[in-house]
């Protein structure tokens, strides 16, 4: 998240690592990290992808219109696009195929023992 918040694509944790760190489940292992990205569309995203080279492996295989993926020191992150709507964002998957309406407070933080970190609210 850091490596992308100094590219100045800002992301939000989501999914397992941030259900733990709002101690909604108990600590377990991890198979990758998934990120939530509000904007109308990965561009920037995908530029930065691959001019970043050898520090970041894409996961063409989940290549979809609402997500990327890469690998960053073998570790899988996920990136899922919040599309901007009036009050809220949306993920089309596939497409369209389906739409997610995200609740309003999705982005948020929480403060931690060495600052705040951007996190997924509980929603």
């Amino acid at each position: 998240m850091q490596c992308l918040a100094e590219a100045q694509i800002m992301t939000w944790l989501f999914g397992g690592w941030a259900e733990e760190l709002w101690q909604m489940t108990p600590p377990r292992p991890h198979c990758d990290s998934d990120l939530l990205y509000p904007a109308q569309n990965f561009q920037q995203l995908d530029r930065w992808i691959w001019a970043a080279g050898c520090n970041l492996l894409p996961i063409e295989a989940k290549r979809f219109s609402h997500k990327r993926a890469m690998l960053y020191q073998q570790i899988m992150i996920e990136v899922f696009l919040l599309e901007p709507q009036v009050g809220a964002y949306v993920t089309n998957f596939f497409n369209g195929t389906y739409q997610v309406i995200w609740p309003g407070d999705t982005l948020t933080s929480l403060t931690l023992q060495r600052g705040q970190i951007a996190v997924a609210s509980r929603q």
